[in-house]
């Protein structure tokens, strides 16, 4: 566009400047941030500061664009969510929640996205008066039916445990998409109700159609919680074979971990270095666990020595099992 010397607009630049804050390239961005300055566009211009509100959170520059924030003179809502996107990037819960009254001060209402960073707030945090306020909003802004705003809310409530409200959410949700159902079944298995995880996963089949990794992560820790290997390995089977999926670090540690309890600790290795990549840490420790548990020195000594890492934890294990060996 400047060989054609042809201005590009707001929304153009607005774009480049998301872009530049995914792939964190802040010096890029930095210079549209001068250009403008030394044009004096910059305080007449709401999408372009928004947008270097949007990129400098991204880059790890919050306090400049907290700064960015507060000159703006006609905070959207679209402004407000960079903003607090900005503090979720960095982990700063309260901050997030601390946006919603002065949205409302300043009569800007949430929208979708505001409320999905809010409730992952206090997902993280353990709020839930919090997010049962925020529940309260969304049904009054008629925003139940919206799938980001669904999933926060089921995401929220069974990060604190509170499956029946997760599961009333769930219920009357009409378009239940595929991470609907996920998080559910996931919020099942951190409870240890395997069996309504076996019956979601079917009536999510019949109803939704083909799962996806997630899923099986939530099927595989279901399995595992109660020790079924073979309905275990019939899934993982499935998984590869039917399905095509390539497992990751959280397949393999659940599968490692079910064939160490059950004794089969060769196959455990045997599938731990079937693993695409180098064996994850995850995966390594759970092997080394489960040689620990059955006391068996040489299958251990040779998952160690396979480690490309040097973790001081998997040091602390291999020590244990030699002391308890020794014993």
């Amino acid at each position: 566009m400047q060989l054609e010397n042809v201005v590009p607009d707001s929304i153009t630049i607005a774009s480049s400047l998301k872009a530049y804050g995914s792939v964190v390239a802040t010096l890029q961005g930095q210079a549209i941030h001068a250009e403008f300055e030394r044009r004096c566009l910059l305080a007449k211009d709401t999408i372009i500061k928004t947008a270097l509100v949007d990129m400098y959170a991204k880059c790890g520059h919050l306090r400049l664009s907290c700064d960015l924030f507060q000159e703006l003179t006609n905070k959207d809502v679209v402004s407000w969510n960079s903003l607090m996107y900005g503090y979720l990037d960095h982990e700063l819960w309260e901050a997030v929640l601390d946006c919603f009254p002065r949205m409302l001060l300043e009569s800007t209402f949430p929208d979708a996205m505001s409320y999905s960073g809010g409730l992952k707030s206090c997902g993280a945090t353990g709020f839930v008066a919090k997010g049962k306020e925020i529940h309260t909003r969304i049904v009054k802004q008629l925003l139940s039916e919206d799938l980001i705003v669904g999933k926060a809310l089921l995401d929220m409530y069974v990060k604190n445990g509170l499956l029946r409200e997760a599961q009333d959410v769930f219920n009357n949700t009409c378009a239940k998409g595929l991470a609907l159902w996920n998080v559910l079944m996931s919020g099942y298995t951190q409870s240890g109700l395997t069996d309504k995880v076996f019956n979601i996963y079917n009536k999510m089949i019949e109803e939704c159609g083909d799962p996806d990794p997630v899923t099986f992560v939530s099927v595989l820790n279901a399995c595992s919680h109660t020790g079924l290997l073979d309905e275990a390995s019939s899934y993982f089977c499935a998984m590869c074979k039917s399905y095509g999926y390539i497992p990751t670090a959280e397949h393999f540690t659940c599968m490692v971990d079910l064939l160490g309890r059950a004794g089969q600790l060769e196959n455990a290795i045997v599938l731990m270095n079937g693993f695409p990549l180098h064996p994850d840490l995850a995966v390594s420790t759970t092997a080394l666990s489960s040689c620990r548990k059955q006391g068996d020195l040489l299958l251990g000594k040779q998952v160690f020595e396979a480690l490309s890492t040097d973790d001081f934890s998997m040091h602390i294990c291999m020590y244990n099992l030699f002391i308890e060996a020794a014993r």
